[in-house]
């Protein structure tokens, strides 16, 4: 039999695991950013430095690094949404013209015949509605940015 000693110690230890583990699950998701933030403050340490030199002034430094920084993440968003949405457009018509179908009415007519001919029709009416959604949220996001 254990001792009252040992099963406090092992009961705390125990119970130090679970709050571990808990703490790592709530703090999970806010850990990559933390890591993040620690990358590029190690990596721009030395230009605040430099900056705070010229500047003479230690938030300012801080405030244009900042700035600096979300114009570097910010403006290749910027000059990407055009394409992606463009192309976007682009497979939308694709799919609409393409016919899906003829490889496999060659290769497989019997079982096209029984059950995939009644599949794709089902896979491309979603498809469709689905593209009919994202188009239609678009284009209202674009009116109320232009109102």
């Amino acid at each position: 039999m254990m001792d009252e000693k040992s099963f406090n110690k092992i009961a705390s230890i125990v119970l130090i695991a679970i709050l571990v583990i808990l703490t790592f699950l709530i703090l999970k998701p806010i850990l990559i950013s933390v890591i993040f933030a620690l990358v590029l403050s190690f990596i721009f340490y030395p230009v605040h430095k430099k900056l705070v030199s010229w500047v003479k002034n230690k938030n300012l430094s801080a405030l244009i690094i900042c700035l600096v920084l979300l114009l570097i993440i910010i403006l290749p968003i910027f000059f990407m949404i055009p394409t992606v949405v463009k192309q976007t457009f682009e497979v939308y018509k694709y799919i609409q013209a393409a016919d899906v179908l003829a490889p496999f009415k060659t290769f497989f007519p019997s079982f096209f015949i029984r059950y995939l001919s009644r599949t794709c029709r089902h896979l491309i009416i979603t498809m469709n509605i689905i593209m009919n959604i994202i188009i239609s949220r678009y284009c209202i996001s674009i009116e109320t940015a232009n109102s």
